[in-house]
C-alpha cells in the first residue's frame, strides 16, 4: 500500500481517517498491490477486522497497551491481505 502520509502500516491502520484510507486502498488497487472490484467494501471489512479485534476490546476492558495491539494488528492485517493482497 502506499504510505506517503505514515511512517508505518499501522499508523495506516490507526489513523481512524476513513476517506484517506479509502484513498489509500484504492491507490494501492490501482497500483495492483491489492485486488478488489469493490474499493469500498475492502474498506469495510478491513474496517470489521479493526474494529472486531482492537476497538471493541479496548471498550470492554482496561484498555490494550502497545505491546498488545501490534501483534493483533498485525494479524488483521494479514488477514486482509489474504484475501485483497495481490501476490502476483
Amino acid at each position: 500500500m502506499s504510505l506517503v502520509k505514515y511512517s508505518t502500516i499501522e499508523d495506516f491502520v490507526l489513523s481512524n481517517n476513513l476517506i484517506c484510507n479509502i484513498l489509500e486502498i484504492k491507490t494501492a488497487k490501482n497500483d495492483g498491490k491489492i485486488k478488489t472490484d469493490n474499493v469500498f467494501m475492502a474498506v469495510r471489512i478491513f474496517y470489521a477486522l479493526v474494529i472486531g479485534a482492537i476497538t471493541w476490546p479496548v471498550l470492554f476492558t482496561d484498555g490494550l497497551n502497545k505491546e498488545t495491539v501490534k501483534p493483533v494488528l498485525s494479524e488483521v492485517i494479514a488477514v486482509f491481505l489474504a484475501r485483497y493482497g495481490n501476490t502476483i
